[in-house]
């Protein structure tokens, strides 16, 4: 996802969905970072805190969970290395859905 308006895409969550929060909003960081972790131990099924330096404890949970399907990554696209600059521009125009995906190995 792109932004840091965590309690909007929470609520946009259906029944089983899954947030994994990355980042807080940087211009906000105390009442961010409160306000997820608040979230998040209120409904810890449906919100966890991901840590851009994991533990290795913490990469095996996330691991596990996606391995049992509780956590599913939602892919926009895939592209090739060569085609980063359009994967950009598509994130600052707005609209895309999910992450994309930068496959190393396709050059073109």
């Amino acid at each position: 996802m792109v932004g840091t308006e965590l309690g909007g895409y929470a609520a946009r969550l259906d029944r089983r969905g899954r947030l994994v929060a990355l980042a807080f909003d940087q211009d906000r960081i105390v009442a961010s970072m409160l306000g997820t972790a608040l979230r998040a131990a209120l409904r810890p099924r449906r919100i966890k805190l991901f840590s851009n330096n994991p533990s290795a404890e913490r990469l095996a949970e996330l691991t596990r969970s996606a391995e049992r399907g509780d956590v599913r990554p939602v892919v926009h696209a895939v592209l090739p290395m060569a085609d980063i600059a359009e994967a950009h521009r598509g994130l600052e125009a707005g609209g895309v859905r999910g992450k994309y995906v930068v496959d190393m190995g396709r050059h073109g």
